[in-house]
């Protein structure tokens, strides 16, 4: 899926569109996603992510709806 992360907003933005509509649409299972680091999922390499109870930058998922 991919992403990227802007300093600016101190926060990781992920394109989830198709994968999104695909579990609408009932071609993709509604299971539970991850996120893993690294291109093959398994990397030295950590982000620490803030969980939905954190008291300052809690953790969320925003979607944006368009009509075309």
């Amino acid at each position: 899926i991919g992403g990227t992360y802007s300093v600016d907003e101190r926060g990781y933005r992920f394109n989830i569109t198709r994968y999104i509509q695909g579990v609408l649409n009932g071609t993709y299972p509604n299971n539970a996603m991850s996120l893993a680091p690294g291109s093959s999922g398994v990397s030295v390499a950590r982000t620490i992510l803030a969980g939905p109870d954190h008291p300052e930058n809690p953790m969320r998922l925003e979607l944006t709806f368009t009509t075309y």
